[in-house]
């Protein structure tokens, strides 16, 4: 994580973690979703971009918790 990272840039790291089956595709997809909801929010005004971007830091390392299942689609 950065100090330039954005809502986008969160999303598209998890993507590409399931992507390239770094992690398990069931969290990680599930946490993309959730920055990118955080970025509807967002956009929204529902919160503020800081809280977004706050929140999303701590869906990331979330999405690096689990490792594929062998053999699995995820």
């Amino acid at each position: 994580m950065e100090n330039t990272d954005t809502l986008s840039l969160i999303a598209a790291r998890i993507l590409a973690a399931c992507d390239a089956r770094r992690v398990c595709g069931l969290i990680g997809r599930g946490c993309h979703e959730r920055v990118r909801r955080l970025d509807l929010l967002v956009e929204a005004g529902r919160i503020d971009a800081a809280t977004g971007l706050r929140i999303a830091r701590e869906t990331e390392p979330v999405a690096f918790l689990l490792a594929p299942l062998p053999g699995g689609r995820s």
